[in-house]
């Protein structure tokens, strides 16, 4: 198990899926190309349908969103969160972004980064297009963890669109894999923004986002999260998924409670090893 330590303050730059694209394939490619997968939670009210029998998603602006993003528009619902491939139809979530779920209630929209976006006319905001086939209904609970036991949930989603397929599944992998100090990454939709990534970058390894240690089904990390994070996966370099954002939390070592650092908990996969078991979806436990 790992031994808690403090982190230095992470590097927070969140980067665009293509900015991702545009570092080194080694070791960035896993992280590229597991965008797909992640997609934005929504009320299914929220997913509009236009003149033309398209279906867009209506945004807004908020200040409270750190430069630059506060200028980009982002999905206009109350509780964004993100949620993740697994695969054989399943959907890995944190279990508090969901306290009243109801079949056909909610959806999840992949590659929300890949389509164009009305501009702004008249005034309005933009408006995001989305394609029918990367819209799935949520249908049922699977299984749920809370409380001391962790915080993630397993659904099991269909097409909206009747048939298309799902993105290809994110790889698993034990979070006791793990050093202590081990680079790690994040990919998910901050305020219900498109995409986007929490990495560690070239020049900014020293303050990169890092594993901190196990405290129990939690994987603690000094990666930067922000609302609509929650369910974001947490990836090795590997790009293999260690374990599911829950929240981001401020820490201290001094004793005045001077220069409070960011740390996040997350839920590792590890707890979630027996129900995905049960449909052939297996989580790597050794090199």
């Amino acid at each position: 198990m790992l031994a808690i330590a403090t982190p230095a303050k992470a590097h927070v730059t969140l980067l665009e899926t293509r900015e991702l694209d545009a570092l080194p394939k080694v070791p960035y490619r896993p992280l590229a190309e597991a965008s797909s997968a992640v997609g934005l939670l929504i009320p299914a009210d929220a997913l509009q349908r236009d003149g033309a029998g398209g279906y867009y998603l209506a945004t807004d602006r908020i200040a409270a969103i750190p430069a630059p993003w506060c200028e980009q528009p982002r999905v206009a619902i109350s509780r964004p969160a993100t949620f993740l491939h697994v695969g054989h139809g399943l959907l890995v979530g944190a279990a508090h972004s969901l306290p009243d779920f109801a079949a056909g209630r909610w959806l999840v929209v992949f590659n929300l980064h890949a389509h164009q976006h009305r501009p702004a006319r008249n005034g309005a905001n933009p408006t995001y297009f989305v394609a029918r086939e990367d819209v799935f209904r949520l249908c049922a609970i699977v299984s749920k963890i809370s409380g001391e036991a962790g915080d993630a949930i397993i659904l099991r989603c269909e097409s909206y669109a009747g048939g298309a397929p799902l993105p290809p599944a994110l790889p698993l992998a034990s979070a006791h894999l793990v050093a202590n100090g081990d680079l790690v990454a994040m990919i998910g939709h901050p305020f219900g923004l498109p995409l986007k990534s929490v990495v560690p970058l070239p020049d900014h390894l020293e303050r990169a986002p890092r594993a901190w240690g196990l405290k129990g089904p939690y994987l603690r990390t000094s990666v930067d999260s922000h609302r609509g994070n929650s369910g974001s996966p947490i990836f090795n370099m590997a790009g293999e998924v260690i374990a599911i954002q829950n929240f981001c939390e401020s820490s201290s070592t001094e004793p005045n409670g001077a220069n409070p650092q960011k740390c996040s908990r997350a839920t590792i996969v590890d707890t979630l090893a027996e129900d995905l078991l049960e449909f052939s979806i297996s989580v790597r436990t050794r090199y």
